[in-house]
């Protein structure tokens, strides 16, 4: 081992007694006959001190009020319990301070121990730390924020620029601006326009083959990452093409994957919220803790598998801004975020409203329960198997979907089937078919039909006896405008003695009668 005498180790460098007194600048000293009587923190010196280190009060734009750290341009949310303990660290880390006093006419050389000032501190803890809230900056923190034509994303070694016409690798230290520190993702970017194993993935969803349909997943995806709400909010749906059993759930089309890749791209820890899933199976939704799980920097809400309810109770949450209240928090945070949801059943919508706040996207049943990604690719999506290769090829398609919907906006899908699905999971069977049947009978000359309900009632009642109860009677006037507007049939009744139900074989034909 004598190679380990060679080795020089650099001796730790000594403060000098004019940096140690700065060091120790936030409390004074009282003395008595040539002792310490007691140390006295002075809090007006502490609240500098802990600027200093970094803590600070950050003010957001609806009131609220959040205790950040601040290191080298990147902001991290923190809690008054935290900012006590790294005051007390810092007390710790202090080198002893030697004072002289004289006391008798001779100079006599007093130390104060790091230990000395703790104990002071755990005396009047609460005293000291009451005024913690005068934490305010003494500089503006400005965030690098999205805007309308540019997004950010933030790696290991660069700052990323994303816009419709191009991607930008930018030195931190060419940024102007504060980011928060749990967007810094933990691995090094390099682009690269090679097709990598996800964006193999996001074709099979999108339907094989099918450019316009990739393009159209892209850009929604690209929307969802992209933190700018100066347009028009919309939910987007993911769901299931499900064609061969309507009516049924399927799972395994590859959600999941979609979440996962949000989350990879907005969150640099699992614990992180700026994508936030949340479970829609505990959710209750007419809860004003129903987002409990998000905080101040989430900028994504995911509802993954939900279950059925009135998509009217999100119209705020999505155009104006969502709730965020924590249990027993007295002022809820309301700010703008974009929200996904993932169901593997058709929603109960309710015309246009519903659908001017939401885009359904439906996934290919290219995958399933039964052959999944792996199953494929050979190797498990965002997990160990994942190569530098693999990554900066899921992150470079990421960057590009961005670019996608900078370049395009939204570009709307084109619906497979969810009107079936919605006709096979809401409208009872046999009123489908039969009434399917009617209209076709009715309309063989592309003239319009009308019906008297209460007549066709009876036609359906008598083929079908079982129907023939007061509770189908009245739910049969509600089938009949389900599956009109879900076959985007063009229609309009006449009330009077009769009820007479009138049908248009075209839009434009409906038009002229109004």
């Amino acid at each position: 081992m004598d190679y380990l005498n060679k080795i020089t180790i650099p001796e730790k460098k000594q403060p000098t007694p004019e940096e140690i007194e700065k060091l120790h600048s936030f409390y004074t000293v009282e003395f008595a006959a040539g002792a310490i009587k007691n140390i006295h923190i002075d809090r007006l010196r502490m609240i500098e001190k802990l600027r200093e280190l970094g803590y600070l009060r950050y003010d957001m734009e609806d009131g609220n009020s959040e205790y950040v750290h601040i290191t080298d341009n990147k902001i991290e949310l923190t809690t008054e319990q935290k900012i006590k303990d790294a005051f007390e660290d810092y007390i710790l880390s202090l080198p002893v301070r030697v004072m002289e006093r004289e006391v008798n006419g001779e100079t006599t050389q007093i130390t104060i121990k790091p230990r000395q000032i703790q104990e002071q501190l755990y005396k009047n803890m609460q005293s000291y730390f009451s005024c913690i809230d005068r934490l305010r900056p003494n500089f503006p923190i400005e965030l690098q924020k999205d805007t309308k034509t540019e997004k950010y994303f933030f790696f290991e070694n660069t700052a990323v620029s994303v816009t419709a016409s191009g991607i930008i690798e930018i030195p931190y230290k060419d940024l102007d601006r504060y980011i928060w520190e749990n967007s810094v993702l933990t691995r090094p970017f390099h682009y690269t326009t090679e097709k990598g194993d996800y964006e193999k993935f996001i074709e099979d969803i999108s339907g094989t083959d099918d450019a316009q349909r990739k393009a159209s997943l892209m850009s929604l995806l690209g929307y969802l990452m992209h933190d700018f709400y100066e347009c028009d909010l919309t939910a987007v749906l993911f769901t299931d093409v499900n064609k061969e059993n309507a009516g049924k759930a399927a799972g395994g089309t590859g959600k999941g994957l979609l979440g996962k890749a949000l989350s990879e791209m907005l969150n640099r820890r699992k614990t992180d919220c700026k994508y936030c899933v949340i479970g829609g199976k505990t959710i209750d939704l007419t809860k004003d803790t129903r987002y409990a799980l998000a905080d101040v920097t989430t900028q994504l809400i995911h509802l993954e598998d939900l279950g059925q309810f009135k998509f009217n109770v999100l119209y705020n949450d999505i155009t104006d801004g969502a709730t965020i209240r924590k249990p027993y928090q007295v002022r809820p945070i309301v700010r703008y975020i974009k929200m996904m949801l993932s169901v593997n059943h058709t929603l109960e919508l309710d015309g246009s409203s519903d659908m001017r706040r939401l885009i359904i996207f439906e996934l290919a049943n290219y995958y399933s329960d039964k052959f999944r990604p792996q199953n494929k690719f050979k190797k498990r999506f965002f997990e160990s198997e994942w190569t530098s290769t693999d990554w900066n090829q899921f992150y470079s398609f990421m960057c590009r979907c961005v670019q996608t919907y900078l370049a395009n906006g939204i570009i709307q899908p084109s619906e497979v089937n969810y009107s079936e699905r919605r006709l096979a999971e809401s409208i009872n069977e046999d009123f489908r078919y039969w009434f399917e049947d009617l209209i076709k009978n009715n309309t063989l000359d592309n003239s319009r039909a009308e019906f008297v309900k209460n007549t066709i009632y009876e036609q359906f009642a008598t083929k079908y006896p079982a129907y023939y109860e007061r509770r189908y009677r009245n739910a049969f006037t509600k089938w009949c405008r389900k599956f009109l507007e879900l076959k985007h049939i063009p229609y309009c009744e006449l009330r009077s003695t009769n009820d007479i139900l009138i049908i248009y074989p075209t839009r434009e034909d409906f038009l002229k009668q109004k």
